[in-house]
């Protein structure tokens, strides 16, 4: 249970590893207890995008790993969130 649990305990920016730390050329952290700047750790793309980033790197391919979807800039969902706030049945 301490591993699904401690993902949500109180932290501070940079108390996680980088996926690729400075200096290395052969090594990498990969999972969700990694810091991804810009990233919400409780999903399986952080995961996934760790490891793209490790891939990515340590082959010396000039790729990105896939782009984080930022659903709180999106004006659908916003709208209904704002809905489901205002007019929610179980008020």
């Amino acid at each position: 249970m301490a591993q699904f649990t401690s993902q949500f305990l109180t932290r501070e920016y940079n108390d996680r590893p980088q996926v690729l730390p400075k200096g290395t050329t052969n090594m990498a952290f990969v999972g969700q207890f990694v810091e991804i700047p810009g990233d919400v750790v409780f999903t399986v793309e952080y995961s996934v995008r760790g490891t793209q980033m490790t891939v990515f790197k340590l082959r010396g391919l000039k790729k990105s790993p896939n782009a984080n979807y930022k659903g709180e800039f999106n004006v659908r969902v916003l709208t209904a969130s704002m809905k489901t706030l205002l007019f929610s049945a179980d008020r």
